[in-house]
């Protein structure tokens, strides 16, 4: 298995001599964020994934436009595209979006309908068709999706950008065409039925199943597909690079699926009060706020998360060697050390590399492990996700003020890189500068305000909180921002 590099290569030149920054706060929950990356499906907002060059550029191929307003693709064949979530399916050889589109003249309420537009890596073909969805039985289920019977019809579109037949539409044979359909093996507790799967499904429980779906151009037959109760069935086409190479591959998606809507939670200043100031709380708090644990050999932390009887408890984060923790999957926030991290240079200096302020790493985990995953369970309020850092030189923590977030992993990727350049200038390169705690919390602060702000999908989705444990009685936020006319300063605004 391709590990995410462990640590970031931070490789100072100082003294004239390379030396490796060993800032294990930078790689918070590496593992937990590979495996998160793993899932054979995600569910993406459509504008958000439009800002996905690989999908723009697709949709571009089919609609001949380069905006995501209404085009003449949709106006050809009748609908409008959802501004709902679309599925993502990749294998080692297709990567196709399915999305639901809302016809212009509407024949019955029983009926949904879902746009399928997909590539082959390898030939760089692209197929697209539209498959409508007649239930016969309709059902919500486990991992926020829904079980599903009924008739399907497939249909190749008329295309501005490309022809309605060719390579690009889906060869019928005898009227019928074969679709991968990807389905969940893993009914919730009081549940019998497999289900459409969808990002929330282990990819241990998601397999292929082949659908015979009808052609519009021989309607008056009938095509049928329902979930298996029984073992996978992995009989999908896999010639010769993978599932949906031939015809199609989709999950479908209901116009009342979807989690999450961008909804604004308004009261992080309360929500971080509330939360890190119950008893239960604060005595996790205070064992990990002690100098011994700063000087620990490995980080340590505990995270909120539900217990079977529909409370919640506190859960000790395990180690996974010296520099990271693994959150559970069901987590619903997060409290951490950021350890000390000595580091003695060759003419006989040791320096702090230690980060005491929250990573990408963290910032990752909190968005796409806690808040996106839960949104989507939609198991409790989104405003309870919040992350905190706790650390020798400055208590921070970092607020989601929307229910969703989305960052392109390159996005994500600039902003790991441009935190190491910063906070290799703040803590080694200028040292002598930064040469006090207060010094080097305010320079942190504001790098990572700053690098929120120039992240997009982060800019205006996240706040920072500073935190006094001084009084014994009660942890008091202070909340941290840019300032509006001069972001190189911070405004500070207690909760």
């Amino acid at each position: 298995m391709k590990q995410k590099r462990k640590h970031i290569l931070k490789k100072l030149l100082i003294f004239g001599i390379a030396v490796l920054l060993t800032s294990c706060s930078e790689e918070l929950f590496d593992e937990a964020i590979e495996s998160s990356n793993k899932r054979a499906i995600k569910e993406v907002r459509f504008n958000e994934l439009y800002k996905d060059s690989k999908f723009k550029n697709l949709l571009e191929k089919v609609s001949h436009t380069s905006n995501a307003a209404r085009t003449s693709f949709e106006n050809q064949n009748g609908f409008t595209i959802s501004d709902g979530f679309v599925k993502v399916i990749e294998t080692d050889s297709v990567i196709s979006y399915t999305m639901l589109i809302e016809r212009d003249v509407v024949t019955d309420t029983i009926s949904f309908e879902n746009l399928v537009i997909q590539e082959n890596k390898f030939s760089a073909s692209e197929k697209a068709y539209s498959i409508k969805y007649t239930p016969t039985t309709i059902a919500p289920s486990g991992h926020n999706s829904f079980y599903y019977e009924g008739t399907e019809v497939q249909k190749n579109l008329a295309f501005t950008g490309f022809n309605r037949v060719g390579e690009n539409a889906i060869e019928t044979n005898n009227c019928y065409v074969n679709v991968v359909q990807v389905w969940c093996s893993q009914p919730n507790p009081g549940e019998t039925k497999h289900h459409i799967a969808g990002a929330n499904c282990s990819p241990s429980t998601q397999y292929y199943k082949v659908v015979n779906i009808l052609s519009s151009d021989c309607e008056g037959s009938s095509s049928s597909s329902s979930g298996s109760s029984g073992s996978n069935n992995n009989n999908a086409p896999q010639e010769p690079t993978g599932p949906g190479n031939n015809g199609g591959i989709t999950s479908p998606v209901n116009p009342n699926q979807g989690f999450g809507g961008n909804n604004i939670i308004n009261t992080p200043c309360q929500t971080l009060t509330t939360a890190t100031n119950t008893a239960e709380y604060k005595a996790k708090f205070n064992e990990l706020n002690q100098p011994d644990m700063f000087t620990a050999p490995q980080e340590s932390g505990f995270a909120l998360v539900p217990n079977t009887t529909g409370g919640y408890y506190n859960q000790d984060l395990i180690p996974i060697g010296t520099t990271s923790l693994k959150p559970p999957n069901n987590g619903i926030n997060f409290t951490h050390v950021h350890n000390n991290q000595p580091t003695l240079y060759p003419n006989g200096i040791t320096i702090d590399t230690g980060v005491k302020i929250l990573s990408p790493a963290d910032i990752q985990v909190l968005t796409d492990d806690m808040l996106n995953n839960n949104t989507a369970n939609g198991t409790f309020a989104p405003s309870d996700t919040f992350a905190v850092m706790i650390s020798n030189e400055g208590i921070f923590a970092v607020v989601p003020t929307v229910d969703y977030i989305f960052v392109l992993k390159e996005d994500y990727d600039n902003f790991d890189y441009e935190y190491y350049l910063r906070s290799l200038e703040i803590l080694v390169n200028k040292r002598d500068i930064y040469n006090t705690a207060e010094k080097r919390k305010k320079a942190l602060e504001k790098m990572l305000l700053q690098l929120i702000d120039e992240t997009p999908g982060l800019k205006g989705k996240l706040q920072l909180f500073e935190g006094n444990a001084s009084d014994p009685t009660k942890i008091k936020w202070t909340k941290k921002s840019l300032n509006s006319s001069n972001p190189n300063n911070v405004d500070q605004t207690p909760c």
